[in-house]
Order: structure tokens, then C-alpha cells, then sequence
């Protein structure tokens, strides 16, 4: 036992010279693999001493005694109690309002934007071989090192902080993984070959506007500037993936597009053959996003055009449309024809194509023995299932025939996996015949086979129509709210290619005491994970309908491709504690969301959603969404009631402005207040008081009883209210409205309104009317149709749209004087 004792410690003895740093007695010492590539640090782009860096399990490590001193940061690590402590001097400590963090953020999304464009023009230049180009690769130092793991706690300013990375201790020192120590530090590490420079952000350290001359940013023009350059960036990044995507996918040179003319001449230039037929493009613009080009060709070269197939032609379109909505209008829906020949049209982003007197042998251009040899190739087993592929010419279109070898195991497959076949079936066709029409179906041996049909590149079949609902009756077939279980029954219809019917019966009527506002959001929540899997099984537009034992409507939604989401909110309604925050958003990508506070219809006028909004009383919002190109959402309604929170600061007794009406009046609970000032004002004098604590005004400490001017360009302005022994602050956010110019006395006197069967809007003004005219549009200020008035005042305005997302939107009416100002508006009702 001695002699084992002894030599314990004379390996002890042994290793510790080989260890350049403290060994403790309960942490872990163990040899690790680290690239070293002789990294160097800089700080602002200027050098420092310090210890060696490597990189280690993807983060590069940094020695926290060099690193914290030129940061100017305190560093203390205390050995006995694994403790290491980071003291900013009170840099790192922000109020609300700090536009520190706003220029940390653009400073990273900057940096996240000049990777993503090297990378982009680094691939296009490997694209186009451009080998010069490339940037040499040098061989990285891997080296072996032991390093202790002592589970070291970490603190910043009082605060323990928990990093990805595990710290090391090394070379008598404290390393730290970089990435993930950045964001409470508000730094961002810039690697550029072996050297990291860190950008301090104007926080830890004051941001130089150059490396030459010693001269300083302040906070409000570094971040003035870093979001100027931020949005710069975003245009040139939007402005570079349309040349990768031109350049890789569709093959054609790319060129910066600022016009129609030039869309034209780019046009006939790289795109002025069909193969050998030499074409000329016109190009002209509709209304919206609508495109019509007119493709024609000398009559002399009528055999080089019946040399062509209809996939040539197809291709040929679809070159055009990718181009014109990569390089011009990313919305862009083209119409059009070549010659008499053949005629096309968008629809759902897809493009429909007439080949009916086009000339061309369309049945002889399809083989059907190459389809099969090519679906029993790529498709001969899928899904752990062998089949069997047969196809045959029918007229215009193809007739295939699958055949599984054992029917029992697809029958267990669900409707959503005998899809996918479907589609790779459609996107293995589609590579060579894009147009066909494809009528077909999977021959079970004792079982009723699944009939489908591909057409307009989607894929529809009655038959997993039919397993589709009856999926839906097994996995959402209850509706659970308010402790009770509803059971509900779907069933779902196709309307056309492009549209499709789901209705939803419930057992459980809407007049029951157990039904409430809460049980709604529990139904709109199921419909939406319902309406969700339709549209991505089936690329559809869904349009449901919920009806309870009584055959009482209780939801109607539209989900459609051309018809923004349906704003949602986190939470949806109920109680909330005062001064919770509600979230807003929208599924469909790029949409503005537009909201009130005060239960009344929003439009684009209202306020824009940007950030979560206060609730600090009972609170009705109502919003909805917006994206061009698409039809505005329905609009959304979501309640709440406040439960008092003991924790939050008191909040001011007293808000008062020099000019202007404040609305509602105020109160010390409410959050969100408009502010109506006469046309023409540029700034307003603000007076909060309160008996304890102190005031902000946009970030400027203001005392209780003075006042304040604020431009009102700065809209919204923001009061904040901080209490002694009170963890949340109360925030007031006031949007400033400047009132119409002059008032005028022309008003609507009567109407007449009537979308039974067609649109019917008709009325007389009253007062001053010469040169007015009248507009009808959408609740949500989708402008359909205006009209003048004629010497009378009356006006007539027919034909605007009565479909149901119309209607379900509801109507409004505004009156504009020949100045285009708004005199008078308001909603319209049947009569």
C-alpha cells in the first residue's frame, strides 16, 4: 500500500510542470485538441499583447486577463472558489431607452449581412469558375494542450451568466469561448483570415469613424449611421440573390433592371430564341403586377416553328417569367401569346398554356415508354414499397397505371405519404413534359383504387380527398375548451383545381353557458392547425365553414394563396397582468400588420405594428395584415381584461400637453394614448408629474411638474415611469395625429347599398361638392373603385368584387375633394 502511495505522488510530481497553469484539487484536467493558426486579437482594429488563442470545439477561446484589459473591463478570478468576475464599470448597464443595444444589433446584422454577400459572390464566382477568384487555403496548426475544467461560475456586474461553451483554464489563465460571451458584452468579432477584430459597438469602448484620424462617433450617429448602411445592405443583398439566382438557376446573364424599357431590351437580347426560332418580344405592363408580352416571328420560319414541342415552348415561357420576376418585379404575373398560336396565362404562380391551334404534334412529342422506364427507375421502390409503372397516350394527355407489389402494407400509409408519391411522380414527369396532363391510378388487388389526376403541376384525387377528412375526423375529431370535449365531424369538397371546401359540424351548440369567448380562440387555434395541413398537403386555397348542432354559423375563414394570413396574437385574449406585452404576427412572409386599441375598424392609417404592445387596461385590438400583391387578411379581434400587478411602478398622476387632444383622458393605467394636434404643428410641450419616482421623455429624465419640448417627428413619444422597490417600470406610449388641413361641409346625405348578386353603390353629396369624387373600398382601405359626381351630387359605383373574402372584409366609402384630401367616410350597410 505504501509503494502505491508513493508512486501517486511521484506521478503527481512528474505532471504538474507540464501544466502552464493552477491545478485544483476538485476539477478536471485533460489534453485537448484546439487549432491554434497564430490567431491575433484586435480591438477597434487596434493590436494588443496577449496570450495564445485558439480555436476549440467550433468557438474560438480568448484569455480573459489580456482580452478584459483591453476592453477595459475588471477581471478578478478567485482560484479557491472557481469564481471569475467581470466588472464593466457600469458601461453595460442600459435604461429602456439606450440606443447602445439598437447599435450593437445593426452592427451585428451588418456583419451578418457582408458574410452572407461574400459567401453569395463566392459562390457565383465557383459557378462561373472563376478559380483566380478563390481565396488560397493555408494549413491550420492543430495542436494537443491540457487545460483544466473546473466548472468556473461567471458573473458580469453582479449577474451570473451561463456561456455555450465550457471555460478552460490555461496557460495561467481564464479562457472564455468568444460567440457565446459577445452578447452580454454587446461586442461583435469580425475573422478575417487568422485575425479577430472586435467590434465594440460604441459601448465597452467609443467607436472610431476611421482608423486614420482619432475622431469618435456619438450614439446617435453611429446608430443613424450603422442603420443607414444596415438598409444599404439590404438592397444590395436583395439586389445580389436576384443575380445568383439568375446566373445558377436560370442561366442567363444578369443585369441591373430599373425599367420596363430595359426588362424589354434584356429580353430580346438573351432570350430571343425558341432553339433555332429567332422571335422578337414585346413587352408591356397591365395594372397591379400584371405583365403582357407578345411573342412573334417571320412567317418564313413556320417550319423551324413546327420543329418545336410543347416542353420547348413551356421552358421557353417560364425563362421569360423567372426572368422578368427575378430581375424586375419579384410579384410579376404574365399573359400573353406567340403568335395565334399559343396563348398563356398565370394563375396561383403557375403558368396555364392553350396549345389548342398551336400546330404542333403534340402526341407524338410524348413517349410513354421513356416515362415508364424513367418512374420505374427513380421511383421503382419508395417509401420501403416496390412498384410498378405502365403509361400510355390518351389524346393529349398520359394514362398511368401504378401498381404496388403489396397492397396491405400502402393501404396502412397515411393520406398524406400516398400524396408525396404523387408529387415525386408529378416532379419527375414535370422535368420533361412540364404541361402534361396525367390521368392515373394505383391499382390495389382487392382494394379500391386511388384515382388522380396532375394537371397545372397539382396533384387532386377524391379519393385521398375522401382518407384526407377522415384523417382529420381521427386526430381532430375533438374539440377540448372550458373543461368540456366536443366532438366534430369534417368533411372536405373540391370546388375547382385551385379551391377547396372544408365543412366542420360540431356536436355542441354555440347557446350552451359553457361556450365563450375563449372556446372561439380554441376553435380558430384547431382550424388553424387543420387549414394548415390542407394547404400543405394539397396546395389549395381552403375555405371553411364551422356550423354547431343547430346548423348555426360559428366560423367562416379563407385561407388562400393570394390572400394574406390571418393576424394572430400571443397571448389571444382573456386576463392578463397589467403590463403584459401582446405579440402580433402574421404566417404569411413580408406582411405589415396595422392595429387599434380602441375597438374600432383599422386601416393603413392605423398604427403599425413594430414592437409588442403594452396592455395596462381592458384592451380590445383589432388588426389585420398586408402585402403587396396579395388581398388584405380579415380583420382580428382579441380582448383583454387586467388583473392588477402589485409590482409594477404606480405610474404618473398627471399627463398634460400645451396644444392638442389628448384621447382617451387620461389615466395612470392606461398605456396607449392619441394625441389629435392642429395641422401644421412641429413640436407640443409636455408636462408629467408624479409624486414619487422619476420620468423619461424619449429617454430624456424629466422632473415632476417641468416640462419638455418634443419634436413631434419623433412619433410615437414614450414616457416611462420608474418607482424605488418597483422591479417593472409603467410605460405610456402617445401616437401624435395632425388633423385634415380645413374642415369642410360635404357629407354623404344618402345611399343606396347592395351586393346581392352585384355590387350597387349609389348616392348624392350635400354642400360644395364641384370637383368631388366618391371611393369604395375595403375596410381595411383596398381602393376597388371611385367615381366624380355629376353637377347634382349623385354618383354611381358598380361592379366592385362580392365575392365571400370581400364581403367577409366588409365595405367603407370615403369622399375626396379635388385636392385628394378626405372630407368624409365611413362604413356602408346594406339597403
Amino acid at each position: 500500500m505504501r509503494r502505491r502511495f508513493i508512486s501517486f505522488v511521484l506521478a503527481i510530481i512528474i505532471l504538474i510542470p507540464l501544466v502552464p497553469m493552477p491545478v485544483f484539487s476538485n476539477g478536471l484536467v485533460k489534453e485537448i485538441d484546439v487549432f491554434m493558426n497564430n490567431f491575433r486579437v484586435q480591438v477597434e482594429g487596434k493590436n494588443f499583447s496577449h496570450k495564445e488563442v485558439f480555436l476549440y470545439e467550433g468557438d474560438i477561446f480568448v484569455p480573459m486577463k489580456d482580452f478584459g484589459k483591453a476592453l477595459g473591463l475588471g477581471v478578478n478570478f478567485n482560484s479557491n472558489k472557481r469564481a471569475l468576475t467581470l466588472n464593466s464599470n457600469n458601461k453595460l448597464r442600459f435604461n429602456d431607452n439606450s440606443k447602445y443595444p439598437i447599435a450593437y444589433q445593426r452592427g451585428y446584422e451588418i456583419e451578418v449581412k457582408e458574410r452572407l454577400m461574400d459567401n453569395i459572390n463566392q459562390e457565383i464566382r465557383d459557378f462561373l469558375r472563376d478559380t483566380k477568384s478563390k481565396s488560397s487555403s493555408k494549413d491550420i496548426d492543430l495542436k494537443t494542450i491540457r487545460a483544466g475544467f473546473s466548472g468556473i461560475e461567471i458573473t458580469l456586474d453582479g449577474k451570473k451568466i451561463f456561456l455555450d461553451g465550457e471555460p478552460l483554464l490555461y496557460s495561467d489563465d481564464v479562457y472564455l469561448p468568444l460567440t457565446s460571451l459577445s452578447p452580454y458584452l454587446y461586442i461583435t468579432p469580425k475573422l478575417n483570415n487568422n485575425v479577430i477584430d472586435i467590434d465594440c459597438n460604441g459601448v465597452l469602448k467609443d467607436k472610431p469613424k476611421d482608423t486614420i484620424y482619432p475622431s469618435y462617433y456619438s450614439i446617435d450617429e453611429l446608430v443613424k449611421f450603422r442603420e443607414d448602411l444596415n438598409n444599404r445592405y439590404a438592397r444590395e443583398l436583395e439586389e445580389l440573390n436576384k443575380k445568383k439566382k439568375i446566373i445558377m438557376d436560370v442561366k442567363i446573364p444578369y443585369e441591373e433592371i430599373k425599367s420596363l424599357w430595359d426588362m424589354e431590351r434584356y429580353l430580346n437580347r438573351h432570350l430571343s430564341k425558341i432553339n433555332d426560332l429567332n422571335v422578337d418580344i414585346d413587352l408591356r405592363s397591365g395594372t397591379g403586377n400584371w405583365y403582357y408580352v407578345e411573342i412573334d416571328f417571320s412567317t418564313r420560319d413556320n417550319s423551324r416553328w413546327r420543329n418545336l414541342n410543347r416542353r420547348d415552348v413551356e421552358a421557353y415561357i417560364w425563362d421569360i417569367y423567372v426572368a422578368i420576376s427575378s430581375l424586375y418585379d419579384e410579384e410579376a404575373r404574365i399573359q400573353g401569346n406567340i403568335k395565334r398560336y399559343v396563348s398563356f396565362d398565370t394563375k396561383a404562380k403557375n403558368i396555364v398554356f392553350s396549345f389548342m391551334d398551336s400546330g404542333l404534334d403534340m402526341k407524338s412529342k410524348v413517349d410513354p415508354v421513356f416515362i415508364e422506364e424513367l418512374l420505374n427507375k427513380t421511383l421503382g421502390k419508395y417509401g420501403g414499397e416496390y412498384f410498378d409503372y405502365t403509361a400510355r397516350i390518351s389524346g393529349y394527355d398520359l394514362e398511368l397505371v401504378i401498381t404496388p407489389s403489396h397492397s396491405d402494407y400502402i393501404e396502412r400509409w397515411s393520406p398524406s405519404r400516398k400524396l408525396d408519391l404523387l408529387e415525386r411522380i408529378n416532379s419527375e414527369i414535370r422535368r420533361y413534359y412540364p404541361g402534361l396532363k396525367v390521368n392515373g391510378k394505383v391499382i390495389y388487388r382487392d382494394l379500391e383504387p386511388i384515382s388522380f389526376t396532375i394537371d397545372d403541376n397539382k396533384v387532386r384525387s377524391t379519393t385521398l380527398m375522401a382518407d384526407t377528412a377522415e384523417y382529420l375526423n381521427n386526430r381532430y375529431g375533438v374539440l377540448y375548451t372550458n373543461g368540456v370535449r366536443i366532438p366534430i365531424k369534417y368533411s372536405l369538397n373540391q370546388v375547382d383545381n385551385d379551391n377547396f371546401k372544408l365543412m366542420v359540424d360540431m356536436d355542441f351548440s354555440v347557446s350552451d353557458s359553457k361556450w365563450n369567448t375563449s372556446s372561439k380562440d380554441d376553435l380558430a387555434d384547431l382550424m388553424n392547425e387543420v387549414m394548415k395541413l390542407i394547404v400543405d398537403m394539397w396546395d389549395a386555397n381552403v375555405f371553411v365553414q364551422v356550423f354547431d348542432k343547430s346548423q348555426y354559423l360559428v366560423y367562416e375563414y379563407i385561407v388562400s394563396q393570394d390572400t394574406v394570413q390571418m393576424v394572430r396574437a400571443n397571448p389571444s385574449g382573456g386576463e392578463v397582468v397589467e403590463g403584459s406585452t401582446v405579440t402580433l404576427s402574421a404566417a404569411t412572409n413580408g406582411a405589415k400588420i396595422y392595429y387599434t386599441l380602441d375597438g374600432s375598424m383599422p386601416t393603413i392609417n392605423s398604427n403599425l405594428y413594430t414592437t409588442p404592445i403594452v396592455i395596462s387596461s381592458n384592451t380590445t385590438i383589432k388588426a389585420f395584415a398586408v402585402r403587396n400583391g396579395f388581398k388584405d387578411s380579415p380583420v382580428s379581434t382579441f380582448e383583454y381584461t387586467i388583473v392588477a400587478d402589485d409590482n409594477m411602478a404606480t405610474g404618473l398622476d398627471s399627463l398634460r400637453f400645451d396644444i392638442g387632444t389628448l384621447s382617451p383622458r387620461f389615466d395612470r393605467r392606461e398605456s396607449n394614448y392619441t394625441l389629435s394636434l392642429p395641422y401644421g404643428t412641429s413640436r407640443v410641450k409636455v408636462t408629467p408629474t408624479a409624486s414619487i419616482g422619476s420620468i423619461t421623455v424619449n429617454g430624456t429624465t424629466v422632473a415632476s411638474g417641468d416640462s419638455i419640448d418634443v419634436n413631434i417627428d419623433s412619433n410615437p413619444i414614450n414616457i416611462i415611469h420608474t418607482e424605488p422597490g418597483k422591479a417593472k417600470n409603467r410605460s405610456y406610449t402617445i401616437n401624435v395625429k395632425l388633423e385634415d388641413k380645413e374642415e369642410s361641409d360635404v357629407k354623404l346625405r344618402s345611399y343606396s347599398f347592395n351586393t346581392l348578386g352585384y355590387g350597387i353603390f349609389s348616392g348624392q353629396l350635400t354642400g360644395n361638392y364641384s370637383g368631388h369624387r366618391v371611393k369604395i373600398l375595403s375596410t381595411t382601405d383596398s381602393e376597388y373603385d371611385e367615381v366624380s359626381v355629376d353637377s347634382n351630387g349623385e354618383f354611381e359605383i358598380t361592379g366592385f368584387p362580392i365575392d365571400f373574402l370581400s364581403k367577409l372584409i366588409g365595405y367603407k366609402y370615403k369622399v375626396v375633394d379635388s385636392n385628394g384630401n378626405v372630407i368624409d367616410s365611413g362604413t356602408l350597410s346594406q339597403r
